[in-house]
């Protein structure tokens, strides 16, 4: 994923307001954001003051920062969950950054449908160029695309535009 400059700097301000490093965990994330917006909400403090004004004020720049981070890239790591954490080193395994993506089920529902589309539309090209093309692909193809749209997100589709680009003479 291609970042611009000032993305990149929002980002770094939100890491920084929440007193993150850019590798934090969605969990490290969320505990984060909750703790100081259990700090500065406006509803802690008398209605009408300047103090409560300025909480307001300091609100915004978290839910912002919140917002900005909260689905950055690299964010969904199963190491974050402590329960999953803590199987794991009873297991004796360790548990790195490229491990499974934890991500929640309607993101991923989504995602999968999304790579089904996307698959059925690959098979529809693909009757187009290839002659008496087997009938077990309109199933296996969405199945596969769905998968890995599901299991790798951004980085499949990524992948995916960048397969099509040189397709020029079809469209």
């Amino acid at each position: 994923m291609h970042l611009d400059a000032s993305t990149v700097r929002r980002l770094q301000a939100g890491y920084q307001l929440f007193g993150l490093p850019p590798s934090s965990t969605a969990l490290e994330i969320k505990r984060a954001y909750r703790r100081l917006a259990r700090t500065w909400h406006p509803d802690r403090w008398p209605a009408g003051t300047e103090q409560q004004g300025k909480a307001a004020e300091r609100m915004r720049e978290i839910n912002g920062a919140y917002e900005a981070i909260r689905h950055a890239p690299l964010r969904y790591h199963i190491e974050g969950h402590p329960r999953v954490a803590a199987r794991a080193e009873a297991r004796g395994r360790d548990i790195r950054r490229e491990s499974v993506p934890l991500t929640d089920h309607t993101e991923y529902f989504v995602r999968f449908v999304t790579g089904v589309f996307f698959g059925l539309f690959v098979c529809f090209i693909l009757t187009f160029s290839v002659r008496d093309m087997p009938s077990f692909l309109w199933i296996a193809i969405p199945a596969a695309t769905g998968w890995a749209s599901a299991r790798f997100g951004n980085r499949f589709w990524e992948a995916a535009i960048e397969s099509f680009w040189w397709m020029d003479w079809f469209w």
